[in-house]
């Protein structure tokens, strides 16, 4: 058994999951672990560390660890990310330049799909972002895309594990095999999300994200966010 799943592993290639016809975030965040730990950041820059609870078309409740459930309306959200700020991303409501110029690193080339304003698409990885332009390899070339030619970018990602999962991923090395909740993984053969960073239709917002306070100690919530069992109370 575990023969057949380390040649699987070694012989198997990322499934090409692209979705760049559909920006339904939204709709693909709800299918995420909810036992995940995320980063919850509004617009008034509120950052707030917990599981998801529940969702439905408004409104995202949260659970933290030592305090009350807390609820965000959609409308109020401006990112979600899991880890990283750059390449942990997972929903972001802005169109942002400077998110894909933060999502490309040294040791990690993200999967992305180019929209370029005559209407030709690119899929591949990004090699390099500047304040001007982009380079990805998309179909065994390197194609260089200037920002004025660019309509839409779109981040496509694995979604993330749940806090196990993740717990297991970090500490099992080569034991990996024998946790099914690493299969998908390790064959890979996990989902996806496509979550739009950049968008020449919509007004531009580059401005650095820094939270009021650290997420992860709570506090008072901000105007933009209600401290209250889910669902929020009617008006």
């Amino acid at each position: 058994m575990v023969q057949l799943l380390v040649a699987l592993v070694l012989c198997s290639s990322p499934p090409m999951m692209w979705s760049a016809g559909s920006d339904d975030q939204w709709n693909s965040l709800r299918q995420v672990k909810h036992r995940a730990n995320y980063i919850f950041v509004t617009r008034d820059r509120n950052c707030i560390g917990g599981k998801i609870k529940h969702m439905d078309d408004s409104a995202v409740a949260i659970t933290q660890s030592t305090a009350t459930d807390i609820v965000i309306q959609q409308t109020d959200l401006l990112r979600i990310t899991y880890g990283a700020w750059g390449p942990g991303v997972i929903f972001s409501r802005r169109s942002s330049w400077s998110d894909i110029v933060s999502i490309v690193g040294k040791n990690f080339q993200p999967e992305i799909v180019v929209v370029t304003t005559s209407g030709q698409e690119h899929k591949g990885k990004l090699v390099r972002a500047s304040d001007k332009s982009m380079i990805l390899k998309s179909s065994g070339k390197t194609v260089n895309v200037v920002k004025d030619k660019v309509s839409r970018v779109s981040y496509i990602r694995p979604k993330p594990l749940s806090e196990s999962a993740a717990y297991a991923d970090d500490e099992l090395a080569w034991m990996k095999v024998f946790d099914p909740q690493l299969w998908p993984q390790l064959l890979h053969l996990e989902s996806y999300l496509s979550i739009r960073l950049y968008d020449s239709s919509l007004p531009e917002d580059s401005s650095a994200i820094v939270c009021n306070a650290d997420p992860w100690v709570h506090s008072q919530p901000g105007p933009d966010v209600t401290s209250a069992p889910y669902p929020p109370p009617t008006p």
